[in-house]
């Protein structure tokens, strides 16, 4: 069966770890920028990155921005591998019909989850974003974020074991962003103070 991904239904898609790029690890990750990354996110898909970054959530958002980009609106989705369904395959497509129609004829790639190692920041973050998150709405953290930047260019084919296709145009909820970074490590976090 074959299936389409609507704004309603990619919520519990877009979230999965290791389906946007195929891993490329060096031992020490790109020590780079948001602005760096929105900047020319071809160059840096699929690799690892670690970028200084305010995290920022709440119940349907949670994404990276760096206010000092000198262009606004600089944000990536931030997904932490909350599995829903089994996605085996990926590929990037240019025609969403192609995918769609003729699964036969697309460059399917492995999937690579990407192995969060919790630390203790990461747990203090986490702590601290459910708290914010019930009292306040949203949540603000600056911190290092080390992970893998995944970047859709045009759409993402996900194809399941079972063999049916779902299509993406972006990450996180409503689409909002056409880049990612699926997190290994939290590193030092910083708290607003009270």
């Amino acid at each position: 069966m074959i299936r389409t991904c609507s704004a309603v239904i990619t919520v519990c898609l877009v979230v999965l770890p290791g389906t946007a790029v195929a891993q490329i690890r060096a031992d020490e990750p790109i020590k780079t920028t948001l602005c760096e990354l929105v900047k020319d996110p071809a160059r840096f898909a699929g690799q690892y990155v670690q970028v200084r970054a305010t995290f920022v959530g709440n119940f349907e958002m949670s994404i990276l921005v760096d206010d000092s980009c000198p262009r606004s609106n600089v944000e990536i989705w931030y997904g932490r591998g909350l599995v829903t369904t089994d996605t085996s395959e990926y590929a990037f497509v240019e025609s969403f019909d192609a995918a769609l129609k003729k699964p036969d004829d697309v460059r399917w790639l492995p999937s690579s989850p990407v192995t969060f190692h919790a630390t203790k920041d990461s747990a203090r973050m986490y702590r601290y974003v459910r708290k914010q998150q019930t009292h306040f709405g949203y949540a603000k953290v600056n911190a290092t974020f080390t992970g893998r930047f995944d970047y859709i260019s045009k759409w993402l084919a996900l194809k399941a074991p079972n063999g049916e296709v779902t299509i993406v145009s972006a990450f996180g909820h409503q689409l909002c962003c056409s880049a990612r970074l699926e997190p290994e490590s939290v590193t030092e976090a910083v708290f607003p103070k009270k």
